[in-house]
Parts: structure tokens; C-alpha cells; sequence
């Protein structure tokens, strides 16, 4: 059972100049403001569920990169850099947890979070909404910062007025862009961790942006592809064209974690392999050591060819792999003879 604490919505734009960030606290809700049951206002409903979702992401799971856990850098101890605190940002969010100063410790992160968006080329957070909600579950209570779409015409309404939140629900859109969770909690036996956050991008490893946990100071936690990704881009900097091997030879010839000098396992991403349009995604483990995928091409080098061996293929009809097979023999399919 989630129960809401403290609400505090913020709308980021930019300024009329369109260079400078902007924001407006568009209003606060406290425990005395947030009525239950039938009195529950629209706004705190929208917002209850949306910290429902937060808390039921998988977090550090490989098959979801778009959900981790974020430890502390060291820079987490410091002072954040900001006229109105001295607070650290592991501070600021206690501050929160506890419920002191909601407003104000929302605006602090809020700051946070523009000064980290100003030096993100290209990163523009023009009609978003920043959500900061303390929430309890079982005996704990837990902090998260939600990014969500601001609708468009949010900005016709007064942000001076607190009855925002509680008469007009159409300022939320219920979708989470990225959001943070403090403290950990492992979703077993609810057991929760201060030393991370818990940090969700809907993007996943495609776009995990480094912004929204560079702003509250968390260590960076790439996962398998992101690190391959990254190394073999420095690689392909460092030669004439854009390949990082010369060969598909060199490439598997090459111990990868010796040849990159890196902790984590180069092995354990993926390739994505494109053939006549289609692409198939295969994990450079297999595509060095196991003997039942190879890459050829014809002698005359103008044909490619990604081959799968198996001595008994099936070849089942329809998505659910339980109907009939398409052949009852195979033999007359035609044979790919002299590729290497």
C-alpha cells in the first residue's frame, strides 16, 4: 500500500529568448492537504500511481537496462553548488525523505537538475514536468523524482495559485520519462539500501542519459553493451575509417578484455548484424567461440553471408512454435557450397 506524504510539481521551459532555462513551482501538497478516499483530488491520485510505478520497476535486471541502481560518488559528500545551500545532495534528499522544507528542497534539485541539463548539447526540457514525491510504504519512507511530459497548454494556467493541484488534474500526463527512487528497496524482502538510487530512463541502453544521475552526483553503472559500445567507439576514433577491426580475422583472433584493458566483460555484449535489411542480434561471445555461427563471403567477394549450422533444424509454423513444421524433409533445400 503506497500512502502519499508530500507532493511538489515543477514545470521546466525555456525563456522567452529561448536560450535560458526557466521554471515555476507550480504548487506544493503536504500530509494535511492530501485527503483520502473520496476526497482523494485528482492530482494526488495521478501522482499516487506514478509512484506505484516507480517503486514496481525491475530493477538491475540485464534483460531490462532500463532500470538500475546508482551508488553515490564521492562528489555526493560535497556541498551541491548553489547559493541557497550548503547541503550535500545526499542531504537534500534525507531533508526530503523526512519531509523538512519540501518546497524549498524541491527548487534545490530543481536547480540541480537545469545547471546538469545547460551542459548537455542538444538536450532541450521545454515543457517538462518535474515531479517530487515522498511516499511510505510498509514502516519506510521513500523519495522519488519523476520526469514526465507537461502538457501543452499548462502554461495558460496561473502557477501562483496552489489550487492548481488540487482543481485541475490536466496539468500531469501519466507517463514517466525517467525517474529516482531513494533508497533502494531489493522488491523481495523490502529491506532498503541508502548507499543508491534507483534510476529509471524508459530508453534504457539505447539513450541512458548521463544527466539524470549526474545531477544528484551518482557513480556511473554501464551495462554490458553500453560498455562495448563505448570502448569499441574509441577504438574506431583512433584509426583511419570507421571500423574498429580491420578484418572479421583480427576481430576474432583478439582477447577482448586484454586488448581494451577493461574490468568488465566485452564478451557479454551484443552485436547487431544487418543482412539485406534484416537485423539479428547475436552476443560476441557466440559469434567468437561457439562453431555453429560463422561469417563468410563469396570468392568473388560480392556476396556476405551469416550462417547458422545445425545438424536437425525445425522450421515450425506460426508464433507460438507449436504447430506443425513447415517441411517434413529438408534434403532438397538447396546447399551453400565453397563460401570459404
Amino acid at each position: 500500500m503506497t500512502t502519499v506524504r508530500s507532493i511538489c510539481l515543477v514545470g521546466c521551459e525555456l525563456s522567452e529568448n529561448g536560450e535560458d532555462m526557466e521554471f515555476d513551482v507550480l504548487g506544493t501538497l503536504l500530509e494535511d492537504d492530501l485527503q483520502d478516499g473520496e476526497e482523494e483530488s485528482e492530482v494526488h491520485q495521478t501522482c499516487r500511481r506514478l509512484f506505484e510505478d516507480v517503486w514496481r520497476k525491475k530493477y538491475e535486471r540485464e534483460d531490462r537496462a532500463n532500470a538500475r541502481n546508482h551508488e553515490w560518488a564521492g562528489s555526493a559528500y560535497e556541498a551541491v553548488d548553489l547559493d541557497s545551500s550548503d547541503s550535500t545532495p545526499i542531504d537534500i534528499l534525507e531533508e526530503l525523505r523526512e519531509g523538512r522544507d519540501f518546497k524549498s528542497n524541491s527548487v534545490k534539485l530543481t536547480e540541480l537538475f537545469l545547471q546538469q541539463v545547460r551542459e548537455v548539447p542538444n538536450e532541450i526540457a521545454v515543457l517538462d514536468l518535474l515531479i517530487f514525491g515522498r511516499f511510505t510504504r510498509g514502516d519506510e519512507d521513500f523519495i522519488t523524482i519523476i520526469k514526465t511530459p507537461y502538457i501543452d497548454d499548462a502554461y495558460n494556467i496561473n502557477p501562483d495559485t496552489e489550487e492548481i493541484l488540487t482543481e485541475n488534474e490536466q496539468v500531469i500526463r501519466e507517463q514517466t520519462d525517467k525517474s529516482l527512487l531513494y533508497p533502494r528497496h531489493d522488491g523481495i524482502d523490502e529491506e532498503i539500501d541508502d548507499s543508491k538510487v534507483q534510476v529509471f530512463q524508459k530508453r534504457g541502453s539505447s539513450n541512458w542519459a548521463n544527466y539524470w544521475y549526474e545531477f544528484i552526483d551518482l557513480e556511473e553503472n554501464e551495462y554490458p553493451d553500453e560498455l562495448v559500445e563505448s570502448t569499441f567507439k574509441e577504438r574506431a576514433a583512433e584509426g583511419d575509417n570507421d571500423a574498429v577491426f580491420s578484418t572479421f580475422g583480427e576481430f576474432d583472433e583478439t582477447d577482448l578484455e586484454d586488448e581494451f584493458d577493461t574490468d568488465g566483460s566485452l564478451n557479454s555484449g551484443d552485436i547487431s548484424i544487418q543482412f539485406a535489411g534484416e537485423r539479428l542480434k547475436i552476443s560476441i561471445e557466440k559469434i567468437k567461440s561457439d562453431d555453429r555461427v560463422q561469417l563468410a563471403r563469396s570468392d568473388d567477394s560480392e556476396e556476405y553471408y551469416l550462417i547458422l549450422k545445425d545438424t536437425d533444424p525445425e522450421f515450425p509454423v506460426g508464433p507460438s512454435g507449436s504447430t506443425n513444421p513447415l517441411f517434413d524433409d529438408i534434403s532438397d533445400l538447396p546447399v551453400i557450397q565453397d563460401l570459404f
